[in-house]
């Protein structure tokens, strides 16, 4: 697999009990793959209608740095217009402090889950109507 695929299968969308979910996938991501991620999510959400998009992010063994930080906010600020409802899941220690601190710079409602089962079921209760 070249490393320009792995990028891009890193956000997809996935159907999930007849419900379409953008998927972002940080797994183990050090920090210049997950600019390379964001980069990918902007090009992928911004083809979207706006208040359309469930999505789901996955943070286990992210590679956190302060500079990551601002990235993720600027992140979370962007694909906020496209956005129904989001989850994140797989953060630990210093992740979650990182997590809390972009939830309280974007003042967003992004609900934290201990596995991507739960994160799927609380997003597909999730609607704009």
């Amino acid at each position: 697999m070249k490393e320009g695929d792995k990028m891009e299968s890193r956000v997809k969308d996935i159907e999930y009990k007849g419900r379409t979910i953008m998927f972002i996938d940080f797994e183990k991501c050090t920090p210049d793959q997950i600019f390379e991620v964001i980069r990918e999510g902007k090009k992928f959400i911004a083809k979207k209608p706006r208040e359309s998009v469930l999505t789901l992010t996955h943070c286990s063994g992210l590679y956190y740095t302060h500079e990551n930080l601002q990235v993720f906010k600027e992140w979370v600020l962007f694909n906020h217009p496209y956005v129904v409802a989001a989850a994140i899941y797989g953060l630990s220690g210093i992740l979650r402090i990182g997590y809390k601190f972009v939830i309280q710079f974007t003042k967003r409602v992004i609900p934290e889950f201990p596995n991507q089962e739960a994160a799927l079921e609380w997003l597909i209760t999730q609607t704009h109507e």
